[in-house]
């Protein structure tokens, strides 16, 4: 498995999350997201990039915004659906 998935996965992940608790804009750069998932930036940038081909967000300079949530979560890993149930739990 290629770090450029495991972030994309991540990536999604958190946006998901991160759209549950806040808003559909994440104000923030690429850079600061690798340093949130713990990878490259050039990484951040070939999964946005990625992401936003399949529709689910738009990205331009420091704002990255949900335009498709299920596309989304579809793009996240199955620890987000467990990560969900256990904060329903909480």
């Amino acid at each position: 498995m290629s770090r450029v998935y495991d972030g994309a996965k991540g990536r999604a992940r958190w946006c998901v999350i991160y759209l549950y608790h806040c808003f559909d804009t994440i104000m923030l750069t690429h850079e600061l997201l690798a340093q949130i998932l713990g990878v490259r930036r050039t990484s951040v940038t070939e999964v946005a990039n990625t992401i936003e081909a399949a529709g689910a967000i738009t990205c331009s300079r420091r704002v990255i915004k949900i335009i498709d949530l299920e596309a989304v979560k579809a793009l996240s890993c199955e620890c987000y659906k467990t990560m969900r149930e256990q904060m329903s739990v909480s």
